[in-house]
């Protein structure tokens, strides 16, 4: 999802508001430097990849990557320098040697000091759900596809990416599109991520 233009007035409380989300949202989060080392991990991806302390900041996110993937992951990091963001697919090796696949839809950010790649992560097959550990309004509701669609609404890509990204057609992006709609009640796609990934409670106005 594309950030809104951040008042040059306020960045301080724009850092405070994307702190608060990172820390308490259950969706696994990683930001990356522009060298591709681990800067900060948020609690929900150290309970992913079972750590059981703070994020090993500045090591080589590859470490993380189960090898027979690490070539194409040089390739797609490649590519989301070049294009500013990237979704697929990722096999992980957790603190305890296990490995866990996932979903990730990655968008590169400009700060000051330079670059940021910021790393959304879903385990394989699983639903996005909401901040604090509640799960999204009504978003048991939406089928595994469906909440797949919405994370990658979430990431910032469109419709023409998510179809290239799941191998399907765009008119069936749209219609995944609108029965989540329809079963949230969401006007508008902003709207619709914000009542699966931020708990919206569905009685309010159109967002």
């Amino acid at each position: 999802m594309t950030a809104a233009p951040v008042p040059a007035s306020k960045p301080a409380e724009w850092h405070a508001a994307f702190r608060l989300l990172f820390d308490t949202s259950t969706t696994p989060v990683a930001i990356l430097d522009e060298r591709r080392r681990l800067l900060d991990m948020n609690p929900a991806g150290l309970r992913l990849l079972c750590q059981t302390a703070a994020a090993p900041t500045g090591e080589p996110a590859a470490e993380a990557i189960a090898p027979p993937e690490r070539e194409r992951s040089e390739a797609d990091w490649h590519q989301l320098l070049r294009d500013g963001r990237l979704s697929g697919t990722r096999t992980l090796i957790r603190a305890d040697g296990a490995q866990v696949a996932v979903m990730f839809a990655a968008v590169v950010e400009s700060v000051a000091g330079g670059r940021r790649a910021i790393y959304a992560l879903t385990p394989a097959g699983a639903k996005p759900v909401g901040l604090g550990g509640q799960d999204g309004h009504g978003a048991d509701a939406l089928t595994a596809r469906e909440a797949q669609v919405v994370q990658l609404i979430a990431g910032g890509l469109d419709t023409s990416e998510i179809a290239a990204s799941l191998l399907v057609s765009p008119n069936t992006v749209r219609s995944h599109v609108r029965n989540a709609m329809s079963k949230l009640g969401a006007r508008t796609r902003a709207q619709l991520v914000a009542r699966v990934l931020g708990g919206e409670d569905g009685r309010r106005g159109a967002g």
